[in-house]
């Protein structure tokens, strides 16, 4: 039983077939129109045989008792007893109860078959009425004819040899069933030599689940005799159907689902089940969290790019995206997507990540500003209502200057203005503010003083 390579504390479900890493469910990202892929290197995975996918059965003993609840169980019992009812007040109705003692076995099968594959959903009961599908019921007389002359032949050869046979085929009867279930094979159901690998391979499991079923063999026996008793024979006799296809069909979901738990000890091979990716992850975030582990840093910065500038991403990408920038001395590849990046902050209202990404920018870069100045208006406006009065400033305390729009302009010198007076205590700075909006717009080199409750890095202020 091997570990995902990128989580120690979790086994592997998956193998890549390219770069051969054990992979766990989270590592493996769903491309479209095709399959699960390997996270780290996009190639194709194939599943790998893990016992600590399965419960074992007997800490599912409870499950097997309430199968038979489910909707088309119920119905099964609900048709028998009204075809046994029924069956006693026509002509030749011992045929009609025939028919259904077939359609019984066919849906005992597709029982098995079901849970098998490790779905404890009962199957369709119209499945079993209106399909075909009756040669395993065929069979599994054959079943019960083969063993009777295998063991009346080995009597021939002495008593102890009978004797040896009839407990033999006893024994293996649930196996016989198993097999013909998994491989509709009548020969392979009765092989001696199939049913004592299978049993051996199972080992003392098998003879748990063969104890189980000859207690509910017991328990059905024991309450018809009890319900013939209480009720008379009529009632108990239909009250004992109900009890004995209740029991048969616990015994059916434990036969499949001792099939499911040892699958490959059997060889049948993989389930649905195991086949179905049970974790679904965000494809990208995959392949980010696997290409850090791999330290390939460029690709997983070109990963979180490609999603933060996504108009709705997740935010907690960007401590990623930040540590890893730190770490491979890039920061300067923020600066190619802060305009995108911040416009998906104030989207979607994450005036945190807004205010420290916008900081982070000023941190390494303090001459940095934007190019669009209508946009700037708009984070200005943005940091002003979440009451980041000084990034707010900060914003557009240069580029004001370089407005060709007189209107724009004139909104950011009011905002600047009201920022001043109203939030950063300084009405005089305000009220020069006020006078460069009332100037000529080409007066562009007419300095004022510097604000002198601004940061060091923001002293350089010139208002025109």
């Amino acid at each position: 039983m091997s570990f995902c390579d990128y989580h120690s504390n979790k086994h592997s479900r998956w193998t890549c077939t390219q770069c051969h890493k054990n992979l766990c469910d989270q590592c493996l990202v769903t491309e479209p129109n095709q399959g699960p892929v390997c996270g780290s290197c996009g190639g194709q995975v194939e599943y790998t045989p893990n016992k600590a996918d399965v419960v074992p059965f007997w800490n599912r003993v409870g499950d097997f008792f309430a199968y038979p609840f489910q909707k088309d169980p119920i119905m099964l019992i609900a048709i028998t007893l009204i075809i046994g009812v029924a069956s006693t007040a026509i002509p030749f109705g011992w045929v009609l109860l025939l028919l259904w003692v077939f359609v019984q076995t066919k849906y005992g099968f597709s029982v098995i078959e079901k849970v098998a594959n490790g779905k404890m959903e009962a199957p369709s009961l119209m499945d079993s009425i209106s399909g075909g599908g009756f040669e395993l019921t065929i069979k599994t007389i054959g079943v019960f004819i083969l063993t009777s002359l295998m063991t009346f032949g080995a009597s021939y050869l002495g008593a102890i040899p009978g004797i040896i046979a009839s407990l033999f085929f006893t024994l293996a009867l649930p196996m016989s069933i198993m097999i013909l279930a998994t491989q509709e094979d009548l020969i392979s159901a009765v092989n001696p030599v199939n049913l004592m690998q299978a049993m051996w391979r199972i080992g003392w499991s098998y003879l748990l689940v063969y104890l189980y079923l000859i207690m509910m063999a017991m328990c059905s026996i024991t309450l018809l005799g009890m319900l013939f008793e209480w009720f008379g024979l009529v009632a108990g006799t239909l009250t004992g159907v109900a009890s004995f296809i209740y029991f048969g069909l616990v015994m059916y979901s434990l036969m499949g689902y001792l099939i499911h738990q040892f699958r490959f000890e059997l060889q049948v091979g993989p389930s649905e089940n195991d086949l179905k990716v049970r974790s679904k992850n965000n494809t990208q975030e995959t392949k980010i969290r696997i290409a850090l582990a791999d330290g390939r840093f460029e690709k997983a910065l070109d990963y979180i790019e490609s999603e933060i500038k996504k108009p709705s991403f997740n935010p907690a990408l960007l401590d990623t995206y930040q540590k890893t920038l730190a770490f491979t001395q890039h920061r300067d590849r923020l600066l190619t997507i802060s305009e995108i990046v911040l416009k998906n902050l104030k989207d979607q209202d994450l005036s945190l990540y807004f205010s420290r990404i916008l900081g982070e920018i000023w941190k390494h870069e303090p001459k940095w500003e934007m190019e669009n100045g209508v946009q700037a208006l708009e984070f200005s406006q943005y940091l002003n209502d979440v009451g980041d009065y000084q990034l707010s400033f900060r914003m557009l305390k240069n580029i004001y200057k370089n407005q060709r729009d007189n209107e724009t302009r004139n909104d950011m010198l009011d905002l600047m203005a009201k920022l001043l007076r109203d939030n950063l205590n300084q009405p005089q700075m305000a009220d020069k503010v006020l006078l460069i909006k009332q100037a000529p717009t080409q007066r562009k080199h007419t300095q004022v003083k510097k604000m002198p409750t601004q940061p060091s890095d923001s002293n350089d202020l010139k208002l025109v």
